[in-house]
């Protein structure tokens, strides 16, 4: 991500990985052409050839013609000319056609995202990955850089909530020096896991989260919950981190919101006790899909398992948004559906009212809640959601998505 952030980069292949995996996604976020686990790539170009990568089909064209490469560079165009339109949206209502409000948040990982965030017109910060402030680096950032970061964000935002995700290190995520690599990152030493272990480094995170929210909307979002005594632990590391600014003189913003990231079956199937103790709550599909299907989105091996449809976790979304909806707590989701225009309605339709993705998606997505009705989206919503057959349900959802057009 880092990488991508900081080159220009006009598309990528490569050997490994799968459509599901985490490079993959953020290639699909950054709108970037990709095409991932190939497996013979290498073999098959050669240096300073001529590459069409069609990352919507999946395409690799090596040498292409004049007649193919001035046909994709027509299709090209056309792309670009429909970006350019959409950023007549930006200023527009995030509403339905029956006059529901939506919230479209951005997701980022630097603060200098905060720029692409504000010209896509979100109307806050729903996710901040902060662990890419810890990578690609040989030291752990100090507290006062941590402060500087977070208050760059929040200041930037000029009084729009900003989310910030506490420490989500391991599985694809790790810092220089390893220190996390188990044989099963992604059910190992994560996330909340990992801040809990390494009470020094999580202390240091808070106080700087709690600095920043002297100068701003800044909400605590906890990764990785599964557990009560996780929450209850939590709660209580930030009681102490407010302790120890109170003896060091420090203002804070005493009534900061702490919320929880359902990413784990369990959480979901827990919902009681995460809606009683914390102020919202986050639904990242990405890993929701992965630990309740039990795949490996790195594999592509399993890929075609993925499926962000399978009834199982769109009842676990949908019970979700219902809890959090019933306990009158926010609720959004932060994975990739969010930005994922064939699943908007759907989520739409399952209750949800609170999106935050990509600020490169986010206009599409609001053109789509611009022409949704939610009287017309809700009943078809949940038979997509209780339709075992997957030719059925696709059907049902593409029905689903052009109802209103």
């Amino acid at each position: 991500m880092i990488l991508f952030k900081q080159h220009e980069f006009a598309g990528f292949v490569t050997d490994l990985g799968g459509v599901t995996s985490h490079t993959a996604i953020v290639a699909r976020s950054l709108a970037i052409p990709a095409i991932v686990g190939l497996h013979n790539a290498r073999a098959m170009i050669r240096e300073n050839e001529l590459l069409i990568i069609d990352g919507r089909q999946g395409v690799l064209i090596v040498n292409p013609n004049q007649q193919v490469l001035d046909e994709f560079r027509r299709r090209r165009d056309l792309i670009e000319a429909e970006r350019h339109k959409l950023k007549a949206l930006r200023s527009a209502r995030a509403a339905t056609l029956d006059g529901h409000e939506i919230t479209l948040q951005a997701n980022i990982e630097l603060p200098q995202d905060v720029e692409e965030a504000r010209e896509a017109g979100a109307s806050g910060i729903g996710l901040f990955r902060s662990e890419f402030l810890f990578l690609n680096r040989a030291d752990l950032p100090e507290e006062d850089e941590q402060f500087e970061a977070y208050r760059q964000v929040v200041k930037s935002m000029e009084g729009m909530p900003v989310t910030i995700r506490t420490l989500d290190l391991g599985a694809d995520k790790v810092m220089s020096g390893g220190g996390l690599k188990g044989p099963n990152p992604a059910l190992g030493l994560r996330a909340i896991r990992y801040c809990l272990a390494e009470p020094q480094i999580f202390q240091t995170q808070l106080r700087a989260l709690l600095r920043a929210s002297h100068h701003g909307k800044i909400r605590l979002l906890i990764p990785m919950l599964a557990h009560a005594h996780e929450i209850d632990q939590t709660l209580a590391a930030i009681a102490q981190a407010m302790a120890e600014l109170d003896e060091r003189g420090i203002s804070y913003n005493r009534s900061v919101q702490v919320g929880g990231m359902i990413e784990i079956p369990a959480a979901a199937l827990s919902l009681g006790y995460f809606v009683r103790k914390l102020d919202f709550l986050s639904i990242g599909t990405n890993d929701l899909i992965q630990y309740a299907l039990a795949i490996d989105r790195n594999d592509d091996a399993v890929a075609h398992l993925y499926d962000p449809l399978h009834p199982a976790v769109l009842q676990l979304i949908a019970q979700t948004i219902a809890a959090a909806n019933k306990a009158d707590i926010p609720v959004a989701v932060c994975g990739e559906m969010a930005g994922d225009l064939s699943a908007t309605r759907l989520l739409l339709g399952l209750g949800l009212r609170e999106f935050s993705m990509h600020p490169a998606q986010l206009l599409a997505i609001k053109r789509e809640v611009r022409r949704t009705d939610l009287a017309e989206v809700t009943a078809m919503a949940k038979r997509v959601m209780r339709t075992q057959d997957p030719r059925k349900r696709k059907r049902l959802l593409d029905h689903l998505n052009r109802q209103t057009d």
